[in-house]
């Protein structure tokens, strides 16, 4: 089997018959060079219309040229560092044939590509391995590609939201620590600083993590024979039963706790129950003088920094289940202590 490769080289330019002919992407489960139904059919007794000859796309949005490729349920995407595109063709968009002029179709839909370490870790290398390694049984390619790719948008989903809620965060805190927070002439807190879209944005994020959680929880069962469950937690009791599973047993027991605090946040916020449910709290005053950072927490639990926790939230495991993250940004180092504004 011929292992899915980096096109580092590749030229900004993709012909349409490299793609249907030559199929320059992942191997598809046969172990050939497929486009997950993207590939022409064969034309013959004088049927080959207009859209079945070769095409040509240029991709002249983003950094540099094409660093890699995947096919996923009748579509194509294609990754610069800095953007993702995605192409249909004409097969994807018109099955029946119905418009003999169909054309292949490119938009850019994601300002982050393979730089981005979600993209390169969960999906890109996660395509490696999978066409790279031999497993003891045979193994549905398409399924884990198809929640590979899914993992992969519901994370970066949540990244662009924590991008968001950090970056604010974070200019408050530090503005906060250097000048102290702006008041008038009677001594008001004003204009006190907010996040804007706070609550907005937290849901978003918890959305997604779920989501995520959730195929991330599906994935074992292509590989080893449990049952399928979107359950993290279920997952755990039903994996460590195989022996083959150390190490993901390992993992998973490692990630439980965060993941089950993540879940809870959003089942009670989806699903309030008579004390039980999310609060998301923004900049506020304390009784004592001091400014809280935004907080969230089930009611009744203590409560923990927003910022700090979807900067974490979103990290990208290690293979011995640690957690890659960025370095911590000045002014998040220590969220849980407040932002004191001046008094005199």
């Amino acid at each position: 089997m011929r292992s899915a490769r980096l096109l580092r080289d590749a030229p900004v330019s993709l012909r349409t018959e490299i793609l249907t002919e030559r199929g320059v992407c992942w191997p598809g489960p046969s172990g050939s060079l497929t486009l997950g139904g993207m590939t022409t059919p064969s034309a013959s007794g004088g049927n080959r219309l207009p859209r079945d000859a070769a095409g040509h796309l240029d991709l002249n949005e983003g950094t540099g040229g094409i660093i890699a490729m995947c096919s996923c349920d009748g579509f194509l995407e294609v990754y610069k560092q800095d953007l993702t595109y995605r192409i249909q063709a004409p097969e994807t968009i018109d099955p029946d044939r119905i418009n003999p002029h169909t054309p292949f179709v490119a938009a850019v839909t994601d300002n982050v590509g393979s730089s981005n370490p979600i993209v390169a870790r969960v999906l890109l290398q996660g395509l490696e391995i999978l066409n790279g390694a031999a497993f003891d049984r045979p193994i549905d390619k398409e399924a884990v590609i198809r929640e590979l790719h899914a993992i992969k948008e519901a994370l970066v989903a949540c990244h662009k939201v924590a991008e968001r809620v950090v970056s604010h965060v974070a200019r408050v805190v530090d503005d906060g620590e250097k000048h102290g927070l702006p008041g008038d002439d009677r001594g008001s807190l004003n204009p006190f600083p907010q996040v804007p879209d706070l609550e907005a944005d937290a849901t978003t994020f918890l959305i997604h993590a779920k989501r995520a959680i959730r195929r991330i929880s599906q994935l074992p069962s292509i590989f080893f024979a449990i049952p399928r469950d979107s359950d993290f937690d279920h997952l755990l009791k039903r994996i460590e039963k195989v022996a083959a599973a150390r190490a993901m047993t390992k993992f998973v027991r490692d990630n439980a706790p965060g993941i089950r605090y993540l879940s809870e946040l959003r089942n009670c916020q989806e699903h309030p129950k008579k004390g039980r449910h999310t609060m998301i709290d923004n900049f506020k005053v304390l009784p004592n003088g001091s400014v809280a950072v935004p907080m969230w927490y089930v009611s009744g639990e203590t409560p923990r920094p927003v910022a700090v926790e979807m900067r974490g939230g979103h990290r990208i495991p290690d293979h011995d289940g640690r957690g890659h993250a960025d370095p911590p940004r000045d002014g998040l180092r220590d969220q849980e202590v407040p932002v004191h504004y001046p008094t005199d």
